[in-house]
């Protein structure tokens, strides 16, 4: 394969080296990661706002108005169910070692059958389900029809996760945002990856193909098309806000209302940043890239 690159002014580039490459991705990764980082204690800041708003209001007016919620709503007469955790122990970080322990051990050892489905996101999963049952998050699964939460400490969402069970069971539209949710996680992750593996054009250098052309396109938008990944996502969440909050305000006090749609505005806050971050992330990570190997011009 030509190291060299001849562009239609005539002009000629050196590729730059596999190992430069290499050292380039390593790089490009690692920059990927700082805006995540940076987002860490704001996602812990909003969550611990949520938290403690929760666990400053009446479990049991909020458990009362929740189940009058999915009956008002039309959802208890569509199966919608509540599991509300209350458990005794805390969350230990050697739980979340244990999943981990046991996902690689099943994945290891046990035979694959090819009529079982393989489930990938078990171990996700298992830490969603932990966090929800310690009150860390909360949860409306379409598989099951259900709401999952922690009354006592995140009771005030309830409302909002209502409101994905409504998205979920009268809307073909919003139902269809839930479903394109892991699909469009999984593409805000991979735009990075080819935009990091994909060499930067040469001055002058044009696309060749349909698949050149398409990465190319990627490389020099990836971060507008990362953020873009996460719009659908966000617009189901806020859409599941709308309506928890519409009902909170018609089943609870003025007072606990608000605390309801503050608390899920907190969470709103998370999603929005967790897109413009991940979109930033992917843009650094471009930049780096192209900054250590990139086409050289040959004098």
């Amino acid at each position: 394969m030509s190291t060299i690159i001849q562009t239609n002014d005539g002009s000629q580039y050196r590729k730059p080296s596999y190992l430069r490459t290499q050292c380039a991705i390593t790089a490009a990764m690692a920059a990927q990661t700082l805006p995540t980082i940076a987002l860490i204690p704001l996602s812990n800041s909003a969550m611990y706002n949520m938290r403690r708003a929760s666990e400053s209001s009446n479990a049991v007016t909020l458990i009362n108005a929740a189940k009058k919620a999915l009956d008002v709503s039309g959802m208890k007469q569509k199966g919608v169910k509540l599991f509300n955790f209350n458990p005794k122990e805390s969350l230990r970080p050697s739980d979340i070692i244990k999943d981990f322990s046991k996902f690689i051990e099943n994945l290891c050892n046990k035979p694959i059958n090819p009529k079982k489905r393989l489930k990938p996101f078990s171990l996700l999963n298992n830490y969603m389900v932990r966090t929800i049952r310690h009150g860390y998050n909360a949860g409306f699964k379409p598989d099951s029809n259900a709401v999952y939460i922690n009354m006592k400490k995140m009771g005030l969402s309830v409302f909002h996760e209502i409101g994905h069970s409504i998205n979920f069971n009268s809307s073909k539209f919003w139902r269809g945002m839930q479903k394109m949710r892991m699909p469009l996680m999984i593409l805000a992750s991979a735009l990075p990856l080819v935009a990091m593996f994909k060499r930067k054009k040469a001055e002058g250098e044009e696309s060749k193909g349909f698949v050149d052309k398409t990465t190319t396109f990627i490389k020099n938008n990836v971060g507008k098309l990362t953020t873009l990944a996460f719009v659908p996502v966000v617009a189901e969440e806020i859409m599941a806000s709308v309506r928890g909050n519409a009902m909170a305000k018609k089943l609870l006090s003025a007072e606990l209302a608000k605390k309801v749609a503050k608390s899920n505005m907190y969470g709103a806050f998370t999603y929005i940043a967790l897109g413009i971050f991940s979109g930033v992330g992917a843009y650094l990570a471009n930049k780096v890239r192209d900054s250590i190997a990139k086409p050289q011009k040959i004098n």
